[in-house]
């Protein structure tokens, strides 16, 4: 679901370039799985691994079992991505799928503004919160 999300981001960059803010989508696979997958997309933003998941630590990002993608929700999640045309992506055999993720917003003094841990797979904010509250601060350096 992080590919779909990251999808989400993408179609509203605009409007996130519009806030003056840096996005870096943040993964955990090794350098040679990310490159092969930023191969086969074009994101307008940047994109760094973090392979032994020392920032998933610092932030407070959990991981899960198998059971949590069998839960309706997520499944329902999933289905609700293929029915909008999205792609749910066969993970590599070195990719963590029990880490979950989050979306994070510091201000220029890197302090933490907005954090959403995700509580399950498919779980992230929409692209909408995140630029409401990228506005605010946009509005409070002005």
């Amino acid at each position: 679901a992080c590919q779909a999300h990251l999808g989400e981001v993408q179609r509203c960059w605009a409007e996130f370039s519009a806030t003056g803010a840096n996005v870096i989508g943040v993964a955990h696979s090794p350098v040679p799985v990310l490159r092969r997958y930023l191969d086969s997309v074009s994101w307008s933003f940047k994109m760094v691994t973090d392979p032994e998941r020392l920032a998933y630590r610092r932030l407070g990002l959990e991981r899960v079992n198998w059971i949590e993608y069998f839960r309706p929700r997520v499944l329902w999640g999933y289905l609700r991505i293929l029915w909008h045309g999205g792609k749910v992506r066969k993970p590599s055999g070195e990719e963590d799928l029990h880490q979950l993720g989050g979306d994070f917003i510091f201000d220029r003094s890197l302090r933490l503004i907005f954090a959403w841990r995700s509580r399950d797979p498919i779980d992230r904010p929409a692209p909408e919160e995140l630029l409401r509250v990228l506005r605010s601060l946009q509005a409070k350096d002005r």
